[in-house]
């Protein structure tokens, strides 16, 4: 399944993380559990959502930099698909309420 076309609200976008202090990240040998100790809630990351959250675990970030610096990360090239599939997994951390997606100033 294709994620959905990055929107323009995407790329002007910045996240963060909601609480870096309440997230607990225990590393497994293929997957991550996440407990939020705010919500008491565990999620069952992959390595890609764990390195978003980190990304944006202190300092608000763009679409344009998570983009580049997970694909220099994952060793891929930095194209539509992958901020796509960037942003698309950016969402689902916040439909999780593990990061928030910060208002425009």
């Amino acid at each position: 399944m294709n994620a959905p076309p990055t929107t323009s609200e995407d790329a002007a976008s910045t996240w963060i993380a909601m609480n870096p202090a309440a997230a607990l990240i225990v590393q497994w040998e293929r997957d991550n559990s996440v407990f939020n100790r705010d919500t008491g809630e565990t999620h069952l990351l992959g390595e890609l959502p764990v390195m978003l959250l980190r990304c944006v675990s202190d300092t608000p970030r763009g679409l344009a930099w998570i983009s580049a610096y997970s694909a220099q990360e994952c060793e891929i090239e930095n194209n539509e698909d992958w901020r796509r599939k960037i942003a698309h997994t950016l969402d689902a951390l916040e439909d999780l309420e593990l990061i928030q997606r910060l208002p425009r100033t």
